[in-house]
């Protein structure tokens, strides 16, 4: 699911169904949001982020990979080098 972060920009959360809690965001950005994220298998998820709105910098997006819980994320090989700024800080709280 898509969350804000403490910082105003989308990011990308999990949620346990299996027992109550809050949602836990697994990739967050400074300078990017997330703009769309979908289950490639039961324990991995793809996403984009990149500037909000309708001009995409090419240096200020990608498409990448995280497990879950937000171990081994990476980075789609096909796209070009970005400046995107991931901030593990960010990956702890939901504003």
């Amino acid at each position: 699911m898509l969350v804000q972060s403490k910082e105003g920009r989308a990011a990308l959360a999990t949620l346990d169904l299996t027992k109550p809690a809050t949602p836990k965001i697994i990739a967050a950005y400074g300078d990017v949001d997330v703009v769309h994220a979908e289950w490639i298998n039961d324990k991995r998820l793809v996403y984009v982020a990149r500037e909000p709105g309708p001009r995409v910098m090419t240096d200020k997006w990608g498409t990448f990979a995280i497990d879950h819980d937000g171990e081994c994320p990476r980075r789609s090989s096909f796209d070009p080098p970005c400046r995107l700024n991931f901030d593990p800080g960010l990956v702890a709280e939901i504003a």
